[in-house]
């Protein structure tokens, strides 16, 4: 048993409990729910009309006077504005097997009352046929679109790698220089380094050679002072000055 709230909605209720619902329930509000593919209309067109469901599509245009079948729904929403004239309205069974939706039925039969099916449109499989063929073409223009694009990128992938290439040759030109300035700075190097240990070691024996003349003259002048000593020895006795006024003998 399913209970419902005063108030409660419910999105679907299978058709043929409703009267029973209604005999349960007493006061209710409801309205048909169509489901689409189920019911389907012949239209005329009063004047030329141009349809496009999908805005990827091409458009469909129907000249004035001509009569096709459309789906219930779309049939009523176009007879809105006046464009289009109902003729008659029916049901379709719906397309149930992965051929028939591919394809289409072979036709589509009615039967009104206990009378024999009546054959009301046929070879529809020509018109699934033609569908797919309009579908694969619109698959392959985008194909072809991609295909494009993709040689642009391509295009534009070979240009970039070309001036990389064209880079990459200057740096490995420039890498060569580098690597002959660095060896010249590095024979350079090597040579000043030979002439600052020249000069290093002239400098200590330049060094060593001023303290041996040091040496030396300390020597000399060692003897020199001795050999003046034992020559002319100094006093023994230091005489003091005349006194002042004091005559000289």
């Amino acid at each position: 048993m399913t209970k419902f709230q005063a108030g409660e909605v419910v999105p679907a209720f299978p058709a043929e409990q409703l009267p029973q619902l209604r005999a349960d329930a007493g006061q209710l509000a409801y309205r048909w729910v169509i489901p689409p593919g189920l019911y389907w209309a012949d239209v005329r067109f009063k004047e030329a009309y141009t349809h496009q469901t999908n805005p990827n599509d091409e458009p469909v245009v129907f000249e004035a006077g001509s009569e096709v079948v459309l789906d219930l729904l779309t049939a009523e929403q176009i007879a809105l504005a006046g464009t289009t004239e109902v003729l008659r309205r029916f049901y379709r069974r719906p397309l149930t097997d992965g051929q028939t939706q591919m394809l289409g039925a072979d036709a589509i039969t009615e039967r009104v009352g206990n009378q024999e099916p009546v054959t009301v449109f046929d070879n529809l499989q020509t018109l699934g046929l033609y569908r797919i063929r309009q579908d694969l073409e619109r698959a392959l223009e985008n194909s072809e679109a991609r295909t494009e694009a993709l040689r642009g990128a391509t295009q534009n992938a070979t240009s970039q790698l070309a001036l990389l290439d064209e880079k990459e040759a200057q740096l490995t030109e420039d890498q060569r220089g580098w690597e002959q300035d660095l060896q010249a700075a590095e024979r350079i190097e090597a040579s000043v380094q030979q002439r600052h240990d020249a000069i290093a070691a002239e400098l200590r024996e330049t060094e060593e050679a001023i303290v041996q003349l040091g040496t030396t003259l300390r020597r000399l002048t060692a003897n020199v002072t001795a050999e003046i000593d034992r020559r002319a020895p100094a006093p023994d006795i230091l005489e003091a000055p005349p006194a002042a006024g004091a005559a000289v003998q």
